[in-house]
Formats: structure tokens, sequence, C-alpha cells
């Protein structure tokens, strides 16, 4: 489903598509009247000097401009703003990111069904989507689980099993399981705070904080390094958070904590691990609400959670892990 920004995007290029196309008609009418009779006396030509088309011409001349944001926009690249911690510690609240939307194909701009596929998500890659259950939504996580894929998840030690099916024309059996290691967890300059608010709401808020400084008032999380086969990249936990198995998306025939990606479907996670909603919680990603994959971080701002920047991250600004 489209958004609102982007609707409106291509009724303006719409219109001004109109106008352009109108001007460059009159202007082909008025050279022949010029080369035929007395352009001086031509109501045509006198309705070009009227102010009402100088403001059609200038707004048809945007028509140009606004045909490329289209082109760049909805099958080249979008940027996208982070706004909140899920993607900590590679993506933290205020990074500006730039999303590749052609590299896994071309999807029409209206239905997002795909006209012309490239390739798919690979395990490791960080996509941005239109959240399931609810398309107004875009949400990015990193690709853990491709279809086929049988996902595993230890709420105690926070690490993760992919064992791929293998699909014969009769059976569904399942192979060795994949290469995922972990590397011990360290400290981080992360910390996570809790603040009570009115009403009796937590408000979380995530503050850097060097070693040799204490931590007064929150929780200073871990840090380790996860890598799926050839794919390495850095994941947050919380020490004393265990996650409720309740919670979690129930898959039918698979116990709590298990879940088989179906065809067509991708399975997602934070690297901020306990600090994310993801498929643990409410199911697979449909190839559909794939938007693209975000590379590159172009802009950073310094700032929290619905709060007003302070500041600018220059050091931030490269390639996403």
């Amino acid at each position: 489903m489209i958004n609102l920004f982007s609707l409106l995007l291509i009724s303006i290029t719409l219109i001004t598509g109109i106008l352009w196309v109108f001007i460059k008609f009159l202007k082909n009418k008025i050279y022949k009247i010029q080369l035929n009779s007395d352009a001086k006396y031509n109501k045509l030509i006198q309705f070009t000097k009227n102010k009402y088309f100088t403001w059609i011409h200038s707004i048809a001349s945007m028509f140009p401009g606004l045909l490329l944001v289209i082109i760049v926009r909805f099958f080249l690249f979008e940027p996208f703003q982070i706004p909140s911690g899920s993607m900590m510690p590679n993506l933290l609240i205020g990074d500006f990111i730039l999303v590749n939307k052609f590299i896994y194909g071309i999807k029409e701009p209206i239905t997002q069904n795909t006209m012309i596929s490239v390739n798919s998500p690979c395990r490791g890659d960080v996509i941005v989507f239109k959240y399931p259950l609810n398309n107004k939504l875009d949400y990015i996580k990193r690709v853990v689980g491709i279809p086929g894929d049988k996902i595993s998840y230890n709420p105690i030690n926070k690490e993760i099993t992919i064992q791929p099916q293998v699909i014969s024309k009769h059976t569904i059996s399942s192979s060795r399981s994949l290469s995922t290691t972990y590397s011990y967890s360290v400290p981080s300059i992360f910390v996570q705070t809790l603040l009570f608010q009115k009403k009796n709401q937590i408000n979380n808020e995530f503050i850097e904080l060097d070693f040799n400084k204490p931590v007064s008032m929150g929780i200073r999380m871990l840090l380790k390094k996860e890598k799926i086969e050839n794919h390495s990249h850095d994941i947050l936990t919380l020490p004393i958070y265990q996650d409720q198995l309740n919670n979690y998306y129930a898959q039918s025939n698979q116990s709590l904590g298990n879940w088989v990606v179906p065809n067509g479907n991708y399975f997602v996670m934070g690297d901020n691990r306990d600090n994310s909603s993801d498929s643990r919680y409410w199911g697979f990603v449909p190839e559909k609400n794939v938007v693209g994959k975000a590379f590159l971080i172009w802009m950073s701002l310094e700032k929290k959670e619905n709060q007003w920047p302070t500041g600018i991250r220059i050091h931030r600004i490269g390639k996403i892990q």
C-alpha cells in the first residue's frame, strides 16, 4: 500500500505533467500561427502574455524535476531516518540512510507488485519493509532467515541457530545447521535507562557512557559479534532481560521459539535484541512488503527519540555493517 506522501508526490507530478504537455502543445500551435498569419492580433498569442499563463508555465516547468524525483524515489534510492534504537549499535536514532530499491527488483509503485525480479534478500541484509500488521509503517531490521530456514532462538543466551530445510519431491527434511557463531559478550558504551513518567508510563532511553565512568542510573548493555555464514555484525543485549516465550509469535506445528520461514517470506530481527519488535513477536515479512536494502548512512544527527537534535555525528557517515 502506497503511503500518503508518495500518493501526493505522484498526484503533483501528474498535474504538472499535464500542464507541461499543454504548454508544449500551445507553443507548437503558436509557432504555426506565426508562420501563417499576423500573430500580433491572435487571441492565443495574447493569452500567453496573461499573468495566469505565466503561473501555469512556472508550475509546468517543475515537471522534469519532479519526474526525476519519482524515478529515483520509486525505482532507485529512497532516504529514511532511523527513529528508534532497535538496530543499535549499527544504526542509531538520528541516522539518515539510503535504501537501494532496485537491488531486489523493480516494483510497481502503487501495488508494490514485482515487475522485474533481480535478487532476493540474503541472510545478514539490513532491509526496510512495510510492517505486515500496518502497511503504512516502515520498519528496518536484519534478515536472519530466508524461505525454508528453520529458526531457533534461545532467550537465555540471546543466540540463534539456523537450519535450512531441504525440499524434495515428496518430503521436507532438515539439512545441517548453518554456521552461526558468537564472540564473548563485553560491556558496551551504551547504557539503557528506564524513566518512569506520568500515568505509569515507562520511557526507555539509550545514552553513551565511557567505560571508565560508573553507571548511576540504568544498565550497561553488552556487545558481542554475531556471524551468520560469512556475514558478521555487532548485536546488543540487556544482561538482566529474558524474553517471555508466551509473547512470541506461535507458528502452527512449531514449538515456541522455533519458526520455519514460508516460501516468499523472511524472518527479521533487530540488532538491539532485547529492544526490538520483530519476527519473534509478529511473524514473517512477505516479499511484497520489502522496500529495499539499506546500504549507506549519509547523515547522522545527535539526538534522542522524540527529541530535537543537538549536533551532527560526522564520524558515522559511511557503509552500513
